[in-house]
């Protein structure tokens, strides 16, 4: 289960990197982010700023994914590769809830460790991605694991947020070489505003 899970993160996140290939620019701190927009859908709730857009998951449990502007959206889903102009971000949010959440607890014991498992596939020649070591973190008060990573194309940060008896979130950033600064306010406040109702 967790390999499987990891290759999903993977996937995920090699994308994130090769769509955002080539990007420069950015900016927005932690303190400047205004989260005014909802979503609202199977259980999740999240916020994002105006302006962003979104698509919902195709399926319970799957991504939901957030973009600064409506041409990243549709290249995230696409899945095509190709650059994203300078100053573009998105940002996966992905639930490991239900029975997904019951098979992963089995193995994992906290969002460090959720991270620490999917390790050796985040980081490898095969994805063109390393991550460093998770480190132990709060997100809105809950437990969290946070990790960056880098390719030749861009810069990465995932966050995975213990929710108790709910599950896992995990929350992918994902920006062009150098423009995690641009980016990192953002998550940030996203991943604090994820909640998944009690099932």
């Amino acid at each position: 289960m967790a390999r499987k899970l990891s290759f999903l993160l993977i996937g995920l996140i090699a994308f994130t990197l090769a769509a955002c290939g080539g990007a420069t620019g950015g900016g927005g701190s932690a303190s400047s982010v205004s989260l005014s927009e909802s979503y609202n859908s199977d259980g999740i709730t999240l916020k994002y700023p105006a302006g962003w857009v979104i698509e919902g998951a195709a399926a319970p449990g799957g991504p939901i994914i957030l973009a600064n502007n409506q041409a990243t959206l549709d290249v995230a889903k696409s899945g095509t590769t190709t650059s994203i102009a300078a100053g573009q971000q998105v940002i996966f949010v992905l639930p490991f809830v239900g029975e997904t959440f019951q098979a992963l607890s089995a193995v994992v014991k906290s969002p460090v460790d959720l991270l620490t498992q999917m390790g050796p596939a985040m980081s490898s020649a095969e994805s063109g991605l390393t991550f460093g070591t998770p480190t132990e973190t709060t997100v809105g008060g809950k437990a969290a694991a946070r990790a960056s990573g880098s390719s030749d194309n861009g810069d990465a940060q995932i966050i995975a947020i213990n929710l108790g008896d709910s599950g896992y979130i995990m929350v992918m950033g994902g920006t062009g070489k150098g423009e995690m600064g641009g980016l990192e306010g953002t998550l940030n406040a996203v991943a604090e505003s994820v909640n998944v109702a009690a099932s």
